[in-house]
């Protein structure tokens, strides 16, 4: 997300020369990224992906225990769980 205007410019740029399939592409990528309704999914979609993908690396941590891969296991839930009440939609 802290890099998002940088990845619009970006296709922008290589949107610019016509008749290149990358350009083509690219913008329609960035005509993806433009809609009003892309950004405030990503946003919802990372505070999903956000505790998962710290579930992940846990999971992965080779000094890990299966004891604390549990417990990380039943945190991530709990989060989940919590995104799920009416007042984490409305903050979303």
């Amino acid at each position: 997300m802290s890099q998002y205007e940088p990845i619009l410019d970006c296709l922008d740029q290589l949107a610019a020369p016509p008749g290149c399939a990358l350009a083509a592409r690219a913008g329609g990528l960035r005509s993806q990224l433009g809609k009003a309704s892309t950004l405030p999914a990503l946003q919802m979609s990372l505070r999903v992906f956000r505790p998962l993908e710290m579930l992940n690396r846990a999971l992965q941590s080779s000094v890990q225990t299966v004891s604390g891969m549990m417990r990380a296991v039943d945190e991530v839930k709990t989060e989940l769980a919590a995104l799920r009440s009416d007042e984490e939609f409305e903050a979303v």
